[in-house]
C-alpha cells in the first residue's frame, strides 16, 4: 500500500469509528487543539510506538519505579493511540491534542493483595498532579475493586477537588457483568463509561447500575483497533477503551466551541440525564452537542 492509499485507509477507518461514536462531524471539522491537555492515568504509555511520531505526548512520573515499570504499558499505549496516535495502527480521534501519561499501574499495584489504601493514595496523588500540569480532563483506565467504606476516600477527595477546579474524570464503568458499580463512580465530576457492541447495546460483561445510568455514557467498546506493542496494531474490547471516545468527544468539542465554558459543554454532552431506575446510560453523541451549541 503506497503512502497516499495508506492515508486514505487510515482516514476511512477513523471516520467509521467516529460515526459509531457520534462524533463524525466533529472529527471532519477538527483534530483537536494543542492547548487541550488530556491526562491518562494508566500504565506507562510507550512513546516509542510508531503511531506517536509527532504526537504531543509527555510522561509524568512520581518516581523511577513507575517510569521503569512495563506493567500496564500495553493497555495504556492502546488507549493513548485511540486519542493522539496517527497511522494505520491508531484511531487518532483527537491527534492534535496534548496527552500526559501518568503511570500509576506498575507491577506492584497490579499484583494480588495490593493494599487498597495505598492504591487510593497513589490515584489521589496522580489526579492532583494531573490538575497541576494543567489537564483539562482526566481519563482513568483502571478498574477498582470494592473495599471497606472510606478506604478509597483519598482518591475520591482528589477527584472531587479536581471537579471543583473544572476538571472532570472519565472512568471505565467496568467489565464484570454485575450491577455493582465501582467505589468512585458516585464522586462528583466522574463520568463512567459503559462499553457497547456494534448495535450500541451494552456488552454482556458491562457493569451497570442506576448511578452509572444517571451519570454516565455508553460508547463503542468491542473490537476496537489500536496500538500493539512493540509495534503494529490489534483489536481490544472493554469499557476502559470506550472511555477514550468520551474523552475525545470533550476534546473536540472544546476545539470547536472555545468560547463555551467546559462545564456547559459537559452539561450538554450528558443531558438529558437518565431518570428513574434506568441502569443503562445514554449513548455519547458529541455531534448533537456541536449542532446544539454552535
Amino acid at each position: 500500500m503506497n503512502r497516499s492509499a495508506s492515508r486514505v485507509f487510515e482516514q476511512n477507518a477513523t471516520m467509521a469509528w467516529a460515526r459509531r461514536a457520534g462524533l463524525a462531524t466533529l472529527r471532519r471539522t477538527t483534530e483537536g487543539s494543542p492547548d487541550f491537555l488530556i491526562a491518562l492515568l494508566d500504565g506507562r504509555v510507550d512513546a516509542r510506538h510508531e503511531c506517536f511520531s509527532g504526537a504531543l505526548l509527555t510522561t509524568a512520573s512520581e518516581d523511577g519505579r513507575h517510569a521503569r515499570s512495563e506493567a500496564g504499558a500495553s493497555h495504556a499505549t492502546f488507549a493513548a493511540s485511540m486519542l493522539v496516535g496517527r497511522g494505520n495502527s491508531a484511531l487518532g480521534l483527537c491527534p492534535a491534542c496534548a496527552l500526559l501519561s501518568v503511570p500509576v499501574a506498575d507491577a506492584h499495584l497490579l499484583s494480588v493483595g495490593f493494599p487498597v489504601c495505598e492504591a487510593a493514595s497513589r490515584i489521589a496523588a496522580a489526579v492532583s498532579r494531573s490538575v497541576a500540569y494543567g489537564a483539562r480532563v482526566i481519563q482513568i483506565g483502571l478498574e477498582f475493586s470494592r473495599a471497606a467504606p472510606g478506604e478509597w476516600a483519598p482518591a475520591a477527595q482528589a477527584i472531587e477537588a479536581a471537579a471543583a477546579a473544572g476538571v472532570r474524570t472519565v472512568m471505565a464503568a467496568g467489565n464484570d457483568g454485575t450491577l455493582a458499580p465501582g467505589p468512585l463512580v458516585r464522586c462528583a465530576g466522574v463520568v463512567p463509561v459503559v462499553g457497547a457492541d456494534r448495535r450500541g447495546v451494552p456488552h454482556p460483561s458491562a457493569t451497570l447500575a442506576p448511578s452509572i445510568g444517571l451519570r454516565g455514557l455508553t460508547a463503542p467498546g468491542v473490537d476496537i483497533p489500536g496500538a500493539r506493542l512493540p509495534s503494529g496494531s490489534r483489536l481490544r474490547s472493554g469499557s476502559s477503551f470506550a472511555a477514550s471516545f468520551v474523552t475525545a468527544s470533550i476534546a473536540l468539542l472544546h476545539a470547536v466551541l472555545p468560547r463555551h465554558p467546559t462545564d456547559e459543554i459537559w452539561a450538554a454532552l450528558l443531558s438529558p440525564a437518565r431518570v428513574g431506575s434506568s441502569i443503562v446510560p445514554k449513548r455519547v453523541d458529541a455531534d448533537r452537542v456541536f449542532h446544539l451549541l454552535s
